[in-house]
């Protein structure tokens, strides 16, 4: 994985907590704040959230992208 798909992760499981928790203002001031910054995490997250857009129905979350239909990881670490 890149440092970017790496990040992204991060964020969209942060983001992802954030929102579940109900902390609405803390993800769009998040958002907000990774757009000014136009960094790894940012560019990461975005081609995250794009590649969940593409993906069929049965992929719902980024942890789906990383797995085959065996439930293994499809790429390595």
């Amino acid at each position: 994985m890149t440092l970017e798909e790496l990040e992204g992760f991060a964020v969209w499981t942060e983001l992802h907590f954030a929102e579940k928790a109900g902390e609405y203002l803390y993800v769009e001031n998040y958002k907000n704040d990774l757009r000014r910054r136009n960094d790894a995490y940012w560019k990461g997250f975005q081609e995250l959230e794009e590649s969940l857009k593409q993906a069929p129905p049965t992929v719902r979350t980024p942890f789906d992208l990383y797995k085959n239909t065996s439930g293994r990881r499809a790429v390595d670490f």
